[in-house]
C-alpha cells in the first residue's frame, strides 16, 4: 500500500490487504488489518500533495525523542518563553550529542552537527555546543 502512486491504487492494495486479512487471518491480526483499511479515506488525501514529504522512520526516530523530551518537561507548563527555550535547548542537544558509536555514521562524523559543518571545534560534544554558541548568532 505503501508503494502506491496514486490514490486509486492505494485504495485498490488497501482492499485487497483487507480481503487478504479476512481469508488468512484472526483476532488481532485481522482487527488490526480492518482498523488500518478503516482509515484509508484519511490516507490517501496525502495523493491530493503529490510534493509533500511522507515521515518516515528517520524522522521519527527525532520526534520520539522530542516527545520524550517534551513529557519528562511537562510539555509547556509555565510561560511560552520558557517553553520555547525548551525546545531549542532540546535542539542543541539532539543535534550536538554524539551519534552511538556503533551507528555506520559514527566512523565520519561524531554528531549532527559535525555533519551538517564538516567540521568540530572540540572533541568533547558538549565543549563543542559551548563554543559553537558562545557567540549566540553573532557572526565574528
Amino acid at each position: 500500500m505503501y508503494r502506491a502512486t496514486d490514490a486509486a491504487s492505494f485504495r485498490a492494495k488497501a482492499e485487497a490487504l483487507r480481503l487478504w486479512a479476512e481469508k488468512n487471518t484472526t483476532g488481532y491480526v485481522l482487527e488490526a488489518v480492518r482498523k488500518l483499511c478503516a482509515k484509508t479515506d484519511r490516507f490517501v488525501v496525502a495523493y491530493e500533495h503529490p510534493l509533500a514529504h511522507r515521515t518516515s522512520n528517520m524522522l521519527d526516530r527525532h520526534m520520539n525523542s522530542m516527545a520524550r523530551w517534551l513529557d519528562s518537561a511537562r510539555f509547556f507548563h509555565g510561560h511560552w518563553v520558557s517553553a520555547e527555550r525548551s525546545v531549542r535547548a532540546w535542539a542543541l542537544f539532539h543535534n550536538f550529542g554524539p551519534y552511538c558509536p556503533r551507528a555506520q555514521v559514527s566512523q565520519t562524523y561524531s554528531s549532527p552537527a559535525h555533519k551538517l559543518n564538516g567540521f568540530v571545534y572540540h572533541q568533547n560534544w558538549l565543549h563543542n555546543l559551548l563554543i559553537a554558541t558562545s557567540l549566540s548568532g553573532i557572526k565574528p
